[in-house]
């Protein structure tokens, strides 16, 4: 499942749009969560979050979603 899905299915894409981040899957298997307000360069952001799974991704996602 890709993580567009995961975010559709779990009621995270409007979190992800409103705070306009971006999430990149490294080959390691980590998630790092970008903020592009803040961009490094083009197509990078700076990091606000490393997630080591997904459901350290998620929980986040869903921290981030009621504050």
């Amino acid at each position: 499942m890709s993580i567009q899905e995961l975010l559709k299915q779990e009621n995270l894409t409007d979190t992800v749009n409103r705070y306009k981040l971006q999430i990149v899957h490294e080959d390691d298997d980590t998630y790092y969560i970008e903020d592009m307000k803040d961009r490094r360069t083009m197509t990078r952001g700076r990091v606000v979050h490393i997630a080591k799974n997904i459901p350290e991704l998620l929980r986040y996602l869903r921290n981030l979603r009621c504050a």
